[in-house]
């Protein structure tokens, strides 16, 4: 199923530009609004175990599917780790680097809203994935299900980048 959604989405972010394939008012009538949830932003603000525990504990599925949360006998470890991660010049350097190039994702939103609507049109019993974005220093770079969508910025940076995958 899921790679029948990414397929799905690329093939209407790809194919479709304004003046060739608008969609219909039927479609853009379907009530769809992705809110893309900027982990990114709250992981590389968090400063202290606590506070980045709260997020981890804000964010179960994720932690697991893209932290290694299982990996760690305690949320508290892997926080601390994180917080290890995130205070390094490198990740500063790339954490920077992902907010100028990524500083307002509302093009992303608008595409992912766009498709999720196609998607409803012709499978409206589909559920919409909940989209966060997120740093790990270059270690994932996506992870797409029926229930979540997982965009590792750092990944999508660019030949000009300064660090690269």
């Amino acid at each position: 199923m899921r790679i029948y959604i990414l397929l799905f989405i690329s093939l209407v972010i790809v194919s479709c530009n304004k003046h060739s394939c608008a969609p219909s008012d039927e479609i853009m009538a379907i009530d769809v609004n992705i809110s893309i949830k900027r982990l990114d932003r709250e992981l590389f603000s968090a400063k202290e175990v606590k506070s980045m525990e709260a997020i981890i504990s804000e964010n179960k599925d994720v932690a697991d599917i893209f932290l290694g949360r299982q990996e760690f006998p305690s949320d508290s470890l892997l926080a601390a780790q994180l917080i290890r991660l995130f205070d390094s010049p490198g990740i500063d350097t790339l954490y920077h680097e992902v907010q100028t190039d990524y500083d307002d994702l509302g093009w992303l939103e608008d595409e992912f809203t766009l498709a999720f609507k196609h998607l409803k049109h012709y499978y409206p019993d589909t559920k919409i994935p909940e989209v966060y974005t997120i740093m790990t220093g270059l270690s994932q770079d996506m992870y797409v299900s029926d229930s979540v969508i997982i965009i590792g910025l750092d990944f999508f940076l660019g030949e000009d980048a300064y660090f690269k995958p």
